[in-house]
């Protein structure tokens, strides 16, 4: 009984140093506008941050999976999901292949119930794809039980230009076509009870 007692302190002390890190997504900024060229020299833009886009592509990827994670507001939710995965993206999730529907259902593991979501990008690598390792806890509120639900996870994603001109996304034409996800289940902890 006292190492699960001690177990469940550690718990708590690891979701409260990912509670205290929230990251709280920035605006997407619509791309600036481009002068009419002045002469005929082409330009060589940074392979993760085109000219024409003010993010690369690690943080235009975190500021989606925040926005996704965090937003309790359908239409902002769906449009994020719409602006940041391809219509025909290829998803493992443990190694097994999934939909996205599915992916993002195990994502966010109940929306109906979330309440709110703490991440914590961990690490990042960005070398003609983007890597991200990060904590999330996920807030849930069911039947008056606050319920965090934390998860540590991994995920590989390779995002090239859409041609897809009938989605609105400021512009912005990047997509994620394949995406790779590693996490162990989630490990759920009662906040509070009867609230």
């Amino acid at each position: 009984m006292k190492s699960f007692l001690l177990s469940l302190a550690a718990l708590a002390l690891s979701l409260s140093a990912v509670e205290a890190s929230i990251i709280i997504p920035k605006p997407f900024p619509p791309p600036p506008h481009k002068p009419a060229p002045t002469h005929t020299k082409p330009s060589h833009p940074q392979p993760s941050a085109p000219a024409e886009y003010s993010t690369n592509l690690t943080q235009w990827t975190q500021n989606h999976i925040t926005t996704i994670f965090q937003t309790l507001d359908d239409a902002v939710f769906n449009s994020s999901v719409h602006c940041f995965f391809d219509d025909n993206i290829d998803i493992q999730f443990n190694g097994i292949p999934t939909t996205l529907d599915t992916f993002i259902d195990d994502i966010v593991l109940d929306k109906t119930y979330a309440v709110g979501a703490n991440l914590d990008f961990i690490n990042a690598v960005e070398a003609g794809s983007v890597g991200l390792y990060y904590n999330t806890t996920v807030i849930r509120n069911v039947n008056g039980t606050i319920i965090n639900s934390w998860v540590v996870a991994s995920i590989n994603l390779v995002i090239s230009p859409d041609t897809d001109s009938k989605r609105n996304c400021s512009g912005d034409a990047r997509r994620v076509k394949t995406l790779t996800r590693v996490s162990l289940p989630p490990q759920e902890v009662v906040a509070a009870d009867g609230l």
